[in-house]
């Protein structure tokens, strides 16, 4: 939204003197083209929440918007062969589906949350083990160490270790 309104802004500034057109047209770039595909949960929720908003809003409901006094609505609710034409039908639909819709993305969200913290618990359990590896490694170096420090004796009877101290 934010890099369409910075071109349309940009495109107003080019205008000029012409700033009263009814429209413009823009070429096609990368900040105008909407993405193409669901990336994540997130991006999912949203889009399945605009679909719901979209069927309730841009279908009849006697109830909100002009109601029962608009032309045409009174009275007459038969349809074609006898048939009741139920008006308000799809906004009940799409609000039942959508409490249902609702508990699916919540279960979604909890089981990622579950997951990540499931990953981190392995991640803290992976380092704790290089560390001790780690540990391990070392005291095996010194060990190492010593064992050769006391073995390597020079024929002045001293040994490496004593001669690197002394310089």
């Amino acid at each position: 939204m934010t890099a369409g309104n910075r071109a349309a802004t940009a495109a107003a500034d080019k205008l000029g003197e012409d700033r009263g057109l009814a429209s413009v047209l823009l070429p096609v770039s990368e900040e105008l083209v909407p993405p193409r595909g669901i990336v994540n949960n997130a991006q999912l929720e949203k889009e399945l929440m605009l679909m719901f908003a979209n069927a309730v809003m841009f279908n009849p409901d006697p109830d909100r918007g002009f109601g029962r006094g608009w032309p045409g609505k009174r009275g007459d609710r038969g349809g074609e062969g006898g048939y009741a034409v139920d008006e308000d039908g799809v906004v009940r639909e799409a609000r039942k589906m959508f409490r249902d819709v609702e508990v699916i993305v919540g279960e979604l969200r909890s089981t990622e949350q579950r997951r990540s913290q499931e990953k981190e618990k392995e991640k803290d359990k992976k380092e704790d083990k290089e560390k001790e590896k780690d540990k391990e490694t070392q005291k095996e170096k010194e060990a190492a160490e010593k064992r050769t420090d006391t073995e390597s004796v020079d024929e002045d009877g001293e040994g490496v270790a004593k001669k690197r101290k002394r310089g």
